[in-house]
């Protein structure tokens, strides 16, 4: 038998990281906003979060992520006095499908969530 390779076509790249922590902030957080030249995610690993994205308002939960494009103005808040535990990533990225990521905010699913927290762990 004869193998073939597959070639594979990379729709998006992280060309490298600024920073990736994780955090846990009180109930009465309120971070006043900032804007950079890369992306960045929130994931709320426990609790509650008010994130804004330049106009758009979004209370995030846990399991929820949002990405921010770069130079876009983003804030964030807990929400009802309570704390919320984040894991935060920043990195630059290109490629042809980096649109979709524009405006994202998902709900993960489960098995997303258990590799997310692979992630924080390692």
């Amino acid at each position: 038998m004869k193998w073939e390779q597959v070639k594979i076509v990379p729709k998006i790249h992280i060309d490298g990281f600024v920073s990736a922590f994780e955090a846990t902030y009180k109930g009465d957080y309120d971070f006043k906003g900032e804007n950079h030249n890369f992306w960045e995610f929130v994931y709320v690993v426990d609790g509650m979060i008010n994130a804004t994205a330049d106009d758009r308002v979004h209370i995030l939960k846990s399991g929820d992520i949002i990405f921010h494009k770069p130079m876009e103005f983003h804030k964030l808040k807990t929400v009802n006095g309570k704390a919320a535990s984040l894991l935060i990533m920043s990195f630059y990225l290109s490629g042809d499908s980096v649109e979709f990521f524009e405006n994202g905010v998902f709900s993960l699913t489960d098995e997303a969530q258990e590799k997310v927290e692979q992630l924080i762990t390692f």
